[in-house]
């Protein structure tokens, strides 16, 4: 079975798990911690270390709460993108608005945020979607102009970059991901960058219980054990050791992938309309809506796993009375269909799966 996603892990991960195993630091203390979150914040050009936590999802609920996002708040966040950017903000007790996508590369659209701007609105969560990246400096202009803090969600932008610069780097607060299925992986795990100094001092003491100081055990605040292990993080520096190889094999799988589909009629591989794209996961987008569970069965079938595209927000029961502008995006389902995407493909295994899509009708 050729899988739609399998991580790249060598060598340099064993050693380095095995080193934090031989200091016996294995939670969320050890040389590691600190070494992945300095390092990945030079991967990524920030200018300070990141803040390790425990996954994806807790960046953005810790990003939320250092915004101070309340009930009866209003988050801007699109239709279209993982359920984690919606949950988010239900965590905080405010309320989410959905926004609409562009159809020629799946990102959010700057138009229909902007026509949903209320006296409510306190934040914006932003995510760039499938490795490619959304047109950011409309979101930053609008930003400026309404006095709304973005939220950049960059947890399938690992590599993916903007005028020279990663993504992440825009807005206030930067989230990112390191599940198995992503760019860089630690299993489990997440980053957050706050440009603000307060802003990032407030995430650290939310992530750690609400400590008001190492060595206490005082705290002022209710906190969360949002924290990621030195195990976690001793995969995560070695992947960034690698993160060239990586991306270099993702690149090289991406224009197999091009060369391979440019006969098939029926749909077209998503491109990024802005900077480079770190192609996190091949997107086939159809012109126009397909059995994609017979399709996905069929692939299946004969040895190929795929995903389809995310369920729009809106569609789900408990967001489904939220209010929001969904038009376009509310198209998307049915015509999206993620490919296998690991760094460990093999240029016989892209053949196979584009020769499958080929052969279904």
């Amino acid at each position: 079975m050729i899988p739609v996603y399998e991580p790249d892990l060598g060598n340099l991960e064993k050693k380095y798990v095995n080193e934090a195993l031989d200091s016996g630091w294995i939670s969320s203390k050890g040389v590691f911690i600190d070494r992945f979150e300095s390092e990945f914040a030079r991967l990524i050009g920030y200018g300070h270390s990141g803040i390790s936590v425990s996954n994806g999802t807790v960046a953005l609920h810790l990003a939320l709460l250092a915004l101070d996002i309340a009930p009866g708040d209003e988050v801007l966040v699109p239709n279209f993108t993982y359920v984690a950017c919606a949950n988010a903000i239900v965590y905080v007790n405010a309320r989410p608005v959905f926004f609409d996508s562009l159809d020629l590369d799946l990102q959010p659209s700057s138009h229909s945020l902007e026509k949903l701007i209320s006296d409510k609105t306190k934040a914006i969560i932003l995510p760039h979607l499938y490795g490619a990246a959304v047109d950011i400096q409309k979101f930053m202009d609008i930003s400026r102009r309404y006095n709304i803090p973005i939220i950049e969600d960059c947890a399938e932008g690992i590599g993916t970059r903007v005028a020279d610069k990663h993504v992440g780097n825009f807005g206030d607060i930067a989230t990112f991901s390191f599940f198995g299925n992503k760019t860089l992986t630690t299993g489990e795990g997440g980053m957050v960058f706050a440009k603000d100094l307060d802003v990032d001092k407030k995430i650290r003491k939310l992530k750690n219980q609400g400590l008001t100081a190492a060595g206490s055990y005082f705290h002022d605040v209710v906190g969360y054990n949002y924290r990621m292990t030195n195990i976690q993080a001793a995969i995560g520096l070695a992947q960034v050791e690698r993160v060239e190889e990586i991306l270099t094999k993702k690149i090289n799988n991406h224009r197999i992938y091009l060369q391979h589909l440019k006969s098939f009629s029926h749909a077209r591989l998503l491109e990024t309309t802005q900077g480079t794209s770190s192609y996190w996961i091949e997107t086939l987008i159809f012109d126009k809506k397909v059995d994609l569970s017979r399709l996905s069965q069929y692939m299946y079938e004969n040895g190929v796993e795929t995903r389809p595209g995310f369920c729009t927000m809106k569609k789900l029961p408990m967001f489904k009375n939220d209010p929001g502008e969904t038009e376009i995006s509310s198209n998307f389902e049915n015509r999206i269909l993620n490919l296998p995407s690991s760094p460990l493909l093999r240029e016989i295994d892209i053949v196979t799966v584009c020769n499958l899509l080929k052969s279904w009708s």
